[in-house]
């Protein structure tokens, strides 16, 4: 579900709040497993993979968010000195990266204190609370003005040609202008052949590098048989993004999300890209896969 869906119907669960905390004080490891904690269990929908987490901030109010501006001071190898520049003056804790879910609370258990009310979690995004919803959303604008980033513009003029070339294809362009940044913009196509930044691409877009093509490999991709066109989406060089008509709202919007991180990312700046390791986790993590077919 979407959270825009929270005006038209009921998509939040409630949970036990007070057991949680016991059991993390505990260190037990059911802690990981939320669904333990609802207190409605005839729904179908369960709590956020994250609940653990925000149950460690002492604050009434728990934002957490994956910010392009966060993430894309994130996945800098020197993340941490250069967050710790940018957010002199706040009370605030640098997570390396591990696993979400448990993993990742474990983590955030270790070094977490009372005073602290801003985490910026490595390759993930940040989390932050506060006592009232107010303090809680003038926080996080402050934060995000202390992280903003330059963002390029490209020339997207190529873009044109698509249209033509995928005429009687199960492919179409991308429908936001910005995701064909990732075929023009040099620092954004070099970043989106290596490997992943950040757990969410995994979910919603795989594993390992981008698909990249030239126009002409494209002409011949589309040429062979229907069977064997198995790339959600290519990136064509200097030419567009180009996907499956079938490709999921939420793929679409994580491909905006990553053309709106790459086009942030300076020249030369060097970045954490999660291992193989830490893709299959991710890959094999069954809160994931169920978070996946909910999202459509």
């Amino acid at each position: 579900c979407w959270l825009r869906e929270a005006e038209s119907r009921n998509i939040f669960v409630p949970v036990d709040y007070s057991e949680i905390v016991r059991n993390l004080e505990k260190g037990d490891d059911v802690c990981g497993n939320p669904k333990f904690f609802q207190l409605n269990e005839g729904t179908t929908l369960r709590p956020s993979i994250e609940t653990s987490l925000h149950a460690l901030m002492p604050q009434r109010y728990v934002i957490h968010v994956h910010s392009v501006n966060a993430i894309s001071n994130a996945v800098l190898q020197n993340g941490e000195e250069r967050v710790s520049q940018l957010l002199e003056g706040f009370d605030w804790s640098w997570v390396p990266y591990v696993r979400p879910g448990l993993p990742l609370t474990r983590a955030v258990q270790k070094i977490v204190r009372s005073n602290v009310d801003v985490l910026v979690l490595a390759n993930h995004g940040l989390v932050l609370g506060a006592e009232s919803k107010d303090e809680a959303l003038e926080l996080l604008n402050l934060v995000e003005v202390r992280l903003k980033r330059f963002r390029r513009d490209p020339d997207m003029s190529g873009t044109k040609n698509l249209l033509e070339v995928l005429k009687d294809t199960r492919y179409q362009p991308s429908k936001f202008s910005q995701i064909h940044s990732l075929a023009f913009d040099p620092v954004s196509l070099a970043i989106a052949a290596e490997e992943p930044l950040y757990p969410d691409h995994i979910v919603f877009l795989g594993d390992g590098p981008m698909s990249i093509m030239s126009e002409a490999q494209l002409g011949a991709y589309l040429k062979q048989d229907i069977r064997l066109q198995d790339h959600e989406v290519i990136i064509v060089r200097d030419m567009g993004v180009v996907k499956l008509d079938s490709l999921s709202e939420s793929a679409e919007e994580m491909l905006h999300c990553l053309s709106s991180v790459l086009l942030r990312i300076q020249p030369g700046e060097k970045l954490r890209y999660l291992t193989r390791h830490e893709q299959a986790q991710i890959l094999a993590w069954d809160a994931e896969k169920y978070r996946q077919a909910n999202q459509s």
